[in-house]
């Protein structure tokens, strides 16, 4: 490969040897040219301009800056997509560097040159991306645009670049001939600046000279800096002291040491001080500093930095006012490990780190105000404040709000530490969460939270529990703290539970924020993280704990930052209509493997594309795990197979005769879970069968950590612990939960178990006495499909069937119990007596309960008990009856019956009505009361006479799928079903045989119902419609009611025929106007699970809505939806918004008992929160929030 053929030169050398000398030097023989592209050099304490997305954005600025051209299609770009720069790495190299360059590479003469000088000192986490964006993306550009990397000799750029770049080694020979110039030039150089003698030094000296650099660049640009420095008033003596100093061969430490000694007046107490702490800054810093900054960190009268500095030419690179560097990496090692502790310069690295600490502490102590941004308005979020990150906040501020706990952890325990440590936190905590907050650095926030709870653990000192209480607050209210930083004040501060410490130091001195009666305590919810659209399936946890991967029955992936909850870029896609059933990490992180249908997969973590072909398995692949040394990745597909696969090269290395397929955590076991062939254990090294365990019905297993044991969980509901090694079992059943178990995981320790359940809870669970640790986790509103602890062992991570993935607290005690009688509550089905005076409703999927509407906080006044799985209930006409149907899906159940109960007192009237086959999924009694109509999966209506409890002629057949709904017309003459099959059939009454069918639909018919007149009938589909249908032609009258954004669940008709209700698995109810077919208001929301059913009262003045997320809502007055309303109108993703301006963000933990201010009244299984708006200030004049000085 000649310089011709590539666009990618590579220098590699060791250190020292001049690389980046050469890099200086071609820049600056492009810049002369007009064609530098860009010059990145990498630092190794320079974290934030070493992040691949700022690289790629330096490149793109200075590509603009040198062709006009360029400039305008990369502006074209984002004129397209203001976002850009905000997407993943791979889509804005292709539509803000690639896609630009190709529309005007004919005008491009070049070569534009952009160097990457010292790409060994990316740090570790962004090299792998940046070795991949230059290898794999960079020789997709144009060929006018070259790039020259130098490097150490490291493998992993080696291997990186062996393909695409030409390499150049800098050898003895070439470095010896480099550094003989480079001298010659140098004392040229300072001979002519200082008006020396032609023949200085002479040709000995420089020899000497020479000899003494070993052929190490930096050795020779080290004496040169020391020989000609500014402050150097005589060359000659400096370079006679150099040449006469007995130096072991190329020795850098006692060059440096000269280079110290020779500088400054180090018996001079005040200079030998400051002289001390400036070079530990500059070696301990976590960011380049300027002087200036230094001055305010360490406390300095300003210039003080600078007049030290000025001594030190030889060893560290800097111009007054800009940032301070050590010449080469090695004088930052020289600094922090000497040779010889007793040079005046040496500092002890903790004693340095406290006072860096302590200086940040007290420079965020001064400097941090409320408001430091001046937001200027509460509804808009920090992405909408043009230039706000760029605000000019001190530099010195931002850096101490970054670093404070970086230092802190390299700090021994003080008291002075923890007193200032305390009094930041008390007075400035919420102050410096709005740097955090513009800064996106939400993340390091709850890191350093954890660090200085650490610092103080064990000294009993106060402040730890404020530091516990801190991190819950970060934690819980990370997804509005990224987003807005005023809301730290107007939505968490409020929120906050009454016991919090950080509420009770802040809360007061905020008279004008919302008022909500808030829980007393923290919940064990963190976080809901939403943007599948359909069950989440798997979810796993990247090995630094940074990241949550999640896959769908929508066939994506989706990437989440585990501290905030936000999405990290697009969905991850490729597999056309496949549910993602399974996905993990690399032990490393960089990895991610799935499987989705027949496939699995690779894909790149940091830049969401996948890597390599996909890995064809034989059937549905519904299990994947990567080896301990991510060399193997094990698939299990649906038909009783382990597959071995080789990650390197695709290969597949053994397929052998599964659920569930995870490693032992030495790597040398795979344990498989079949349903049809029970628990085996493998050799991952050769596929082999190894041992099999039982051969009982489970669902899912893990090992512990340590690979000594294993947990499985079981359709009976329980779950049980095995010894590998003998196969037996050890201990009895885990018992507590009432649902299949989907997913278990041990905690990283192996000290906890934690299991998910069709029931929607999860359970901790001791590992050692099986004991269940706490009550159940609730929240989900649908059953769960997979759990796993995050890596430090303090969260766990859910996905469940109802779309979400949540992220728990995983301490030991155990979650808020719930307040109807401990259960997994979500309601079925609701229904108004006659009078309006009792509501009856079905909750749990089992238990059916009638409340006083007027009385509704007290306990419910009957209670129908041996209901199996009601699934829905009907009043009698005269109130007094009440009849419910019941369905199957119990594991180990079967009822398929409807019975009636007496309403006053929760006993069964006579025996269960028998006959249908399958669920009863709906009944109703006809307006007489003398007959009871029930539909059912069995694809049949069914009439019964509702005083003898008998059937009244045959089951009603037409519908060829399930029928779901069912419901008498008014004058009793008719009864009208919707089925999965698409259809609306009306029957009449008496003549059950004549049927009619409305088509209209495009998907399943969920509800049906008729108007008080019976001349009109509603229905609601999974194809997020509502029809009405003229009764007696089948004809649909107008167009279709749409509004909502999912499938409908239940209509209903108001009593005087005027409105129809409906409720939707979008979490919302509609009211719509049922003469002009139009919207009435906006959509109610509240709930946060989809709404299940909704019903007018019978004087039409109110709706009921009953939800999967527990919560039973008394809507409005019908009146006062018509009209304006000065009320909150939505509410998506935490946020309630009016006119679409963001009032507040509500978190994870108060969604599901959220009490909108038009409700009348909610059940729920936690406290009711209701909201107070009387005292909030918000929008422009939010700052007026604080109390007044």
């Amino acid at each position: 490969m000649t310089v011709s053929e590539t666009q990618i030169v590579w220098l590699s050398g060791v250190a020292g040897s001049g690389k980046s000398t050469i890099a200086t030097s071609v820049s600056e023989y492009f810049r002369a040219l007009g064609r530098l592209g860009a010059w990145i050099r990498f630092a190794r304490n320079d974290v934030g301009s070493s992040d691949p997305i700022v690289v790629l954005h330096t490149i793109v600025l200075g590509l603009a800056q040198a062709h006009p051209d360029i400039e305008k299609a990369i502006c074209r770009a984002l004129s397209c997509d203001s976002h850009l720069v905000e997407a993943p790495i791979e889509k804005q190299f292709h539509e803000l560097l690639l896609q630009p360059l190709n529309t005007v590479n004919e005008h491009l003469v070049g070569p534009f040159t952009v160097i990457i000088d010292a790409l060994d000192e990316c740090p570790q986490d962004s090299r792998r991306t940046m070795i991949n964006l230059i290898a794999d993306f960079f020789p997709k550009l144009p060929r006018a645009i070259r790039f020259f990397v130098t490097s150490r000799p490291e493998a992993d750029i080696a291997r990186g670049f062996s393909k695409v770049a030409l390499i150049y080694e800098k050898s003895l020979t070439t470095e010896s001939e480099d550094i003989s110039l480079y001298v010659l030039q140098g004392l040229d150089t300072i001979r002519q600046e200082h008006n020396l003698d032609s023949q200085w030094p002479g040709e000995k000296k420089i020899g000497h000279l020479l000899s003494l650099s070993g052929n190490l660049f930096i050795w020779a640009v080290t004496a040169l800096n020391f020989v000609g420095e500014r402050t150097a008033f005589n060359p000659p003596k400096r370079l006679d002291t150099l040449l006469e100093t007995p130096f072991w061969e190329h020795n850098l430490a006692q060059l440096y040491t000269l280079a110290l000694e020779s500088n400054g007046d180090w018996n001079d107490p005040e200079f030998k001080e400051s002289a001390k702490l400036i070079l530990a800054t500059i070696a301990l810093s976590k960011l380049p500093l300027t002087d200036n900054v230094i001055d305010s960190i360490l406390g300095f009268t300003e210039g003080s930095t600078a007049t030290v500095l000025k001594c030190f030419g030889a060893v560290i690179q800097w111009t007054p006012g800009q940032i301070a560097q050590t010449l080469h990496t090695s004088f930052g090692d020289f600094l922090l490990h000497p040779p010889n502790e007793t040079n005046p310069w040496f500092f002890q690295i903790a004693e340095a780190n406290k006072i860096l600490t302590s200086g940040c502490l007290r420079l965020l102590q001064k400097c941090l105000r409320f408001n430091i941004y001046d937001f200027p308005d509460s509804h808009l979020l920090n992405s909408e404040v043009p230039g706000l990150a760029e605000s000019p906040l001190p530099n010195g501020l931002i850096y101490a709000s970054h670093f404070w706990g970086s230092h802190l952890v390299d700090t021994e325990y003080d008291d002075h530490v923890v007193e200032s440590l305390e009094e930041f936190l008390i007075n400035k905590f919420l102050f410096w969460l709005e740097i955090i907050s513009v800064q996106q650095e939400i993340s390091s926030a709850g890191t350093t939270l954890k660090i200085a709870q650490k610092y103080v653990h064990g000294r009993t000192h106060p402040i730890e529990i404020f530091l516990q209480d801190a991190q819950k607050f970060v934690a819980v209210f990370a997804p509005v703290i990224v987003q807005s930083a005023p809301h730290i004040y107007i939505s968490a501060l409020p929120l906050t539970p009454k016991q919090s410490t950080v509420r009770g130091y802040f809360l007061a001195l905020f008279p004008h924020l919302l008022q909500y009666t808030v829980p007393s305590s923290w919940v064990k919810l963190e976080k809901v993280l939403r943007g599948h659209i359909r069950p989440v399936t798997s979810v796993a946890c990247s090995p630094d704990g940074q990241l949550i991967i999640s896959g769908s029955y929508d066939s994506t992936l989706q990437l989440w930052q585990a501290s905030s909850g936000a999405p990290v870029g697009e969905p991850l896609q490729g597999y056309g209509y496949n549910i993602v059933h399974c996905v993990a990490f690399s032990p490393d992180g960089r990895r991610i493997v799935s499987g989705a249908g027949d496939i699995v997969q690779i894909w790149d973590t940091e830049t969401g594309a996948p890597i390599g072909d996909p890995l064809n398995d034989t059937m549905s692949v519904h299990c994947v795990a990567f080896s301990p040394d991510g060399q193997r990745i094990i698939s299990g597909p649906g038909n009783n197979t382990v597959s071995i696969w080789d990650t390197v090269t695709g290969a597949l290395i053994s397929d052998h005769c599964v659920i569930s397929v995870p490693f032992s955590g030495d790597g040398q076991h795979i344990v498989s879970a079949s349903q049809n062939a029970g628990v085996r254990i493998w050799d991952a090294c050769t596929g082999a069968p190894v041992r099999a365990l039982f051969d009982n019905l489970f669902n899912c297993v893990a090992f512990s950590p340590d690979g000594q044991h294993m947990v499985s969980g079981f359709y009976d509901s329980t779950l049980r612990i095995w010894d590998v090694n003998s196969g037996t079992q050890i201990g009895d059943p885990l018992r507590g939960h009432t649902g299949v178990i989907r997913s278990v995981a041990f905690s990283p320790d192996g000290q906890h178990i934690v299991s998910g359940s069709s029931s929607g809870t999860l359970r901790i669970w001791d590992a050692n006495s099986g004991a269940p640790i706490g009550n159940p986790l609730r929240g989900h509103t649908d059953g769960i499909r997979s759990v796993v602890f995050s890596p430090d062992g303090q969260h766990i991570v859910s996905g469940s069937m109802d779309g979400t993935v949540r992220i728990w607290e995983a301490s030991k005690d155990g979650a808020t119990p719930d307040l109807l009688h401990g259960r997994n509550i979500y309601f079925n089905c609701i229904a108004f007596s006659p009078d309006v005076q009792h509501i009856i409703y079905v909750y749990g999927g089992n238990t059916v309960q009638i409340w006083d509407n007027s009385s509704i906080h007290d306990p419910p006044i009957g209670h129908v008990n041996d209901v199996v799985c009601g699934a829905c209930v009907a009043f009698s006409p005269d109130g007094h009856r009440i009849v419910s149907g019941s369905l199957d899906n119990t594991f180990g159940r079967s009822d398929n019956t409807v019975q009636i109960f007496d309403a006053d007192t929760g006993t069964p009237i006579g025996k269960p009505l028998r006959g249908h086959t399958n669920r009863v999924n709906c009944v109703a009694f006809s307006p007489d009361g003398g007959r009871i109509v029930s539909v059912s999966a069995d694809r049949t209506v069914r009439i019964w006479d509702a005083n003898a409890g008998a059937p009244i002629g045959y089951p009603l057949r037409g519908h060829y799928d399930w029928v779901t709904c069912v419901a008498f017309s008014p004058d009793g003459q008719h009864i009208v079903s919707g089925s999965r099959d698409k259809t609306v059939r009306m029957w009449a009454n008496h003549w059950p045989s004549i049927s009619k069918s409305f088509q209209g639909h495009n998907d399943s018919v969920t509800s049906v119902a008729f108007s008080p007149d019976s001349h009109r009938i509603v229905s609601g589909s999974i194809d997020k419609t509502v029809r009405i249908w003229d009764a007696s032609t089948g004809a649909c009258i107008g167009d279709p009611l749409r509004g909502h954004t999912r499938g409908i669940t239940s209509v209903g008709f108001s009593p005087n025929g005027w409105h129809i209700v409906s409720g939707s698995e979008d979490q919302t109810v509609r009211l719509w106007d049922a003469v002009t077919c139009t919207p009435i208001g906006d959509p109610l929301w509240g709930h946060s699970g989809r709404v299940n059913c909704v019903a007018f009262s019978a004087d039409g003045q109110h709706i009921m809505s009953g939800s999967r997320d527990g919560t039973h809502i008394g809507n409005p007055p019908i009146h006062s939806l018509s009209g304006p309303s000065l009320l909150p109108g939505t509410f998506e993703n935490g946020w309630i918004s009016s006119s679409s301006s963001r009032l507040i963000w509500v978190p994870a933990f108060l969604q599901t008992n959220f009490c909108t201010p038009w409700c009348k009244l909610v059940i729920s299984p936690e406290q009711v929160m209701v909201l107070d708006l009387s005292k909030f200030v918000h929008g422009k004049e939010w700052a007026k929030c604080i109390k007044d000085d």
